[in-house]
């Protein structure tokens, strides 16, 4: 009977070591696949993959886990240290091996799905972009050919002047009615940075002659135009990431989902609006609008039918171009 229970434990111990001989085994076949994957160029070696949920936001910044938001922290030396523009991170526990670039020419063939494009952009790199639906930034192939002939043409030199000009306005604006032409007292700038960026997203990509002092509505809602901008602003990621939670009955997830609600009614009532300017600047020969809504559906409204997008898509097109 003594040996019966110690039996029972040699027999835990075995199998208890057993699984971690196969587990140690089974990673590092994991890292030496991963250091194949990337052709063993150099970079990051580390337990967990940043964007994963352990390495990303479970466990804290440290020397052996870069963490979320690695890029930004180490920005000043991340690639000095290992004397290159690109460089690959292999977790040798959980998540995918990659590669990590600061070189514009790398990104942009990455990024771009042209004809010739050997990179198929992953569902999982884009899933943030995809709130809104199928858009340029996170299409392949025909798809992303599809929009980059409606976007190409709206991104012109008319816009960016246009821009400017109104960059210029809305700064001078800013400084006379805050007071500031003679001393400038500011106590939190980044309240003052966010609502000239929101205004300038209503007058360059809406096309609506905000002021600084404005508090007009938008819509049929009781929320304003720049407050549904401001509220779908800070709610993204939790719309992106964890969409479940703007169904809960919480007052503040429920300002979120007005927010939504009236945004994308403001811009469906829009592109209806702005087609019929189109189809009637045609007929009248009079000019149309500078902004970036009014040229997206001009440029939509000149395109062959086989390349034309229907509402909802010139509805994504802008809210990406907003949320970036």
């Amino acid at each position: 009977m003594l040996g019966h229970p110690l039996g029972l434990l040699a027999n835990k111990v075995t199998a208890s070591f057993t699984i971690l001989v196969v587990f140690l085994v089974s990673r590092v076949a994991f890292y030496q696949r991963g250091l194949k994957v990337v052709g063993h160029f150099p970079g990051l070696r580390v337990p967990f993959h940043p964007y994963t949920l352990i390495g990303g936001v479970l466990l804290p910044t440290t020397r052996w886990n870069p963490g979320f938001l690695f890029t930004w922290l180490h920005r000043s030396t991340l690639y000095k240290k290992f004397t290159t523009d690109t460089i690959s991170v292999v977790p040798f526990l959980l998540g995918p091996s990659s590669f990590w670039t600061s070189n514009l020419e790398v990104i942009r063939q990455v990024a771009t799905s042209g004809q010739n494009s050997s990179f198929i952009k992953p569902t999982i790199g884009s899933n943030a972009l995809l709130l809104w639906g199928m858009n340029l930034a996170s299409a392949n192939g025909e798809t992303w050919r599809k929009h980059r002939r409606i976007l190409g043409p709206a991104f012109n030199n008319k816009l960016y002047e246009h821009v400017f000009d109104e960059s210029v306005k809305l700064y001078r604006d800013m400084i006379q009615s805050e007071g500031w032409v003679e001393k400038v007292e500011v106590p939190v700038f980044q309240e003052y940075t966010l609502k000239f960026a929101l205004l300038m997203i209503e007058i360059c990509g809406f096309g609506i002659p905000f002021n600084w002092s404005d508090s007009r509505e938008a819509g049929t809602g009781s929320a304003t135009l720049q407050g549904a901008i401001r509220l779908v602003s800070k709610s993204y990621l939790w719309a992106t990431f964890v969409p479940w939670v703007m169904g809960l009955p919480f007052a503040k997830f429920r300002r979120m989902r007005a927010g939504y609600e009236e945004l994308m009614n403001f811009m469906k009532s829009q592109v209806a609006e702005r087609k019929v300017m189109v189809q009637k600047s045609k007929a009248e020969d009079f000019e149309l609008g500078k902004d970036l809504f009014t040229m997206l559906v001009q440029a939509n409204e000149d395109e062959a039918a086989k390349y034309k997008l229907d509402n909802q898509e010139l509805v994504r097109r802008t809210a990406l171009v907003r949320d970036g």
